[in-house]
């Protein structure tokens, strides 16, 4: 379970009321599967509150109850154990357990989503009996149910100290002839293709200092990350020398300097700094003019995915071609994380992401931010041109003035204190009721249909 899940989980009192769903729904698995990604009810509170359980043994399934046999997309070898097993077939095909394909933490493309559907068909499943949970926001099948499980877990954040420190003062109450330490703030904690390739360019051009720029997890092996940032670059149009990149790993890894701040930022049970899985407090953002957003995804760089050791070892990994180019996997796919809705509360936002990703967040009911940036880049669809438009606003802003910066700022302040209200009128509660009451519903009907 991750950081944000577990909190999540802790912190959440539930307040829906138990209807038809209560004692019903069960998660089976007859090797004993553990579950661990299932986020959308195993991993939450409602568990628990609706009564759910656990049956490993499917002779004792029964009509009375919805049951769920829940894969992640890999489809792991366990899992393809049993849907190769005829008598399992014909459980899922009666409607005495329905298949889930448990992706909320990610997403499928149209591809991906296509050639599961054929798998499942060609080995007899029938596949009306089939949901697939899902984190993307295009709806490309009827077997597919789009579930937003980070939109909802932000909305259980403690934001009171923004609430009484940020909302209530610093916007309201903000000195025009005072001006920000920093220009902006640029969280990047795992190593993604784009996120290596932003702190580069902002290395660059002399930007990383006197702003707040994280990229942590440095590989030991200076060749293997040297092929990677090698790759990047390359997949980007862009011919580096060695010795230029090697300055810029020395420097690596980048962190936000917390020292001034409290223990509250440290992970007792690992003793790691955990700001980039929370907010930073309020001292850090009121600070700063605009956030550079690195979500999950970034089209088909956001995509690209490491090679392995072994391939690293017989050489694969000095070719420049560390990262195998995803191709056609970002086609149909849209996936926004809990980052960006945690920035857009708080700060002028500048996403590096999905194209239509702001459309997407405005279609919640959040405002985005064109009165600092030129908000085109999010109709975009090739990767190198939205990356190279993005890092032109970037450099357009950052040659401002402060005067110039802190007047753009003072313009998105209505929208700031607008999505802060959208964000207290989140009922996660009814949002998961609705989930459950949507999936009971589509079972029952299965069940009908197959008894007519």
């Amino acid at each position: 379970m991750d950081f944000f899940t577990e909190k999540w989980i802790d912190n959440h009192n539930v307040s829906l009321n138990k209807q038809k769903i209560t004692n019903k729904f069960v998660l089976c698995n007859k090797n004993d599967f553990n579950f661990h990604d299932s986020r959308w009810l195993y991993h939450t509170p409602y568990f628990k509150h609706l009564n759910c359980r656990i049956e490993t043994n499917l002779d004792n399934l029964s009509f009375d109850d919805i049951n769920f046999y829940e894969i992640t997309k890999s489809i792991h070898s366990t899992a393809l154990a049993d849907l190769n097993d005829k008598k399992f077939i014909s459980l899922v095909n009666s409607g005495l357990i329905t298949l889930v394909i448990n992706n909320v933490g990610e997403c499928l493309n149209q591809i991906e989503y296509d050639n599961i559907l054929e798998m499942l068909r060609s080995k007899g499943i029938n596949t009306d009996n089939v949901i697939f949970l899902d984190g993307n926001k295009y709806k490309l099948g009827t077997e597919q149910i789009l579930f937003d499980l980070d939109l909802y877990k932000l909305a259980t954040l403690n934001l009171k100290d923004y609430e009484e420190n940020y909302f209530r003062s610093e916007l309201n109450f903000y000195d025009k002839n005072y001006y920000k330490s920093h220009k902006f703030i640029s969280l990047n904690n795992r190593f993604a293709a784009h996120r290596v390739f932003l702190v580069y360019q902002l290395y660059k051009h002399g930007l990383i200092d006197n702003n707040y720029i994280s990229l942590l997890e440095r590989h030991d092996n200076t060749n293997r990350i040297l092929s990677q940032i090698k790759a990047v670059l390359e997949y980007m149009g862009i011919n580096e020398p060695d010795n230029k990149i090697n300055e810029f790993i020395e420097e690596l890894p980048l962190e936000v300097d917390v020292s001034a701040l409290h223990g509250h930022w440290l992970d007792d049970k690992k003793n790691e700094i955990i700001i980039h899985r929370q907010l930073p407090e309020v001292s850090i953002l009121k600070n700063v003019y605009f956030w550079i957003n690195t979500e999950v995804c970034f089209g088909n760089l956001g995509f690209m995915s490491t090679l392995s050791e072994a391939d690293l070892q017989s050489g694969l990994g000095e070719t420049g071609h560390y990262f195998k180019v995803a191709g056609e996997d970002s086609v149909n796919r849209l996936w926004l994380g809990e980052k960006m809705y945690k920035s857009i509360l708080i700060v002028p936002t500048i996403l590096l992401g999905d194209p239509g990703s702001l459309n997407y967040v405005r279609s919640e009911g959040f405002k985005t931010f064109p009165d600092m940036f030129d908000e085109r880049y999010d109709d975009i669809q090739d990767d190198r041109k939205r990356m190279e438009f993005i890092l032109n606003e970037i450099q357009r802003l950052c040659n401002l003035s402060k005067n110039e910066l802190h007047k753009l700022w003072v313009k998105t302040i209505p929208n700031l204190k607008h999505n802060f209200e959208v964000f207290k009128q989140i009922n996660v509660d009814r949002e998961f009721f609705d989930l459950y009451s949507e999936i009971f519903d589509r079972v029952i009907q299965y069940r009908m249909d197959v008894v007519e």
